[in-house]
C-alpha cells in the first residue's frame, strides 16, 4: 500500500501527465480517434464531474489545460524536423549519430521546458482543491489501475 505522501506526489505526476499527454495528443485507447482539443475537453469534463469542481476550479483546470496543450503545441514543428530527420536515416541505411543526438538533445530540453510549465499548472491546480477533492482524485487515479496498467504500470504501489 501506498503512502500518504506517495499517493500525493503520485496525484502530481498522474495530473501533469494527463494533462501533457492530452495536449500533445497522446492518449489511451479508444481517444486516438479525437483532436487533442477534444481529449483535453473530455479530460476536464471528466475531473469536474469526478472531483465535483466548482467553477473557478473547472476554469483554473480549463486555462492550465489550454495554456500547456499551447506550449506543447510549439514543439510540433521541431518533432515533425525530427521525423524527417529519422525518415532520411533510414533512407540513406546509416544513422548519423553526432546530428541526430544533437537533435534529440534540443527536443529534450524543449520538452523539459514544457513538463515544467506543466508541472507548475498541475501544483496550481492541487493547492485549489479541497482535501476531499484530492482524495477523490486519488480514488480516480486507483480506479484507472486496470486501464492500460493505469499511469504508472500494472502494481506500481506493489513492488
Amino acid at each position: 500500500m501506498c503512502s500518504k505522501r506517495t499517493k500525493v506526489g503520485m496525484l502530481a505526476v498522474a495530473l501533469f501527465a494527463a494533462v501533457s499527454l492530452l495536449a500533445t495528443g497522446v492518449a489511451f485507447a479508444g481517444w486516438f480517434s479525437r483532436t487533442p482539443e477534444e481529449r483535453a475537453a473530455k479530460m476536464v469534463e471528466r475531473l469536474t464531474d469526478d472531483l465535483k469542481l466548482n467553477s473557478d476550479q473547472q476554469a483554473l483546470l480549463k486555462k492550465s489545460v489550454e495554456e500547456v496543450a499551447a506550449k506543447a503545441k510549439e514543439l510540433r514543428p521541431d518533432h515533425d524536423a525530427m521525423m524527417t530527420l529519422a525518415k532520411d536515416q533510414i533512407l540513406v541505411g546509416k544513422i548519423d549519430k553526432v546530428r541526430v543526438k544533437g537533435e534529440m538533445t534540443k527536443h529534450h530540453a524543449q520538452m523539459e521546458a514544457v513538463m515544467d510549465f506543466g508541472l507548475e499548472k498541475a501544483d496550481a491546480f492541487l493547492a485549489a482543491l479541497s482535501p476531499e477533492q484530492r482524495q477523490l482524485l486519488v480514488k480516480h487515479l486507483e480506479d484507472m489501475k486496470g486501464h492500460h496498467g493505469g499511469w504508472f504500470g500494472p502494481g506500481h504501489c506493489n513492488r
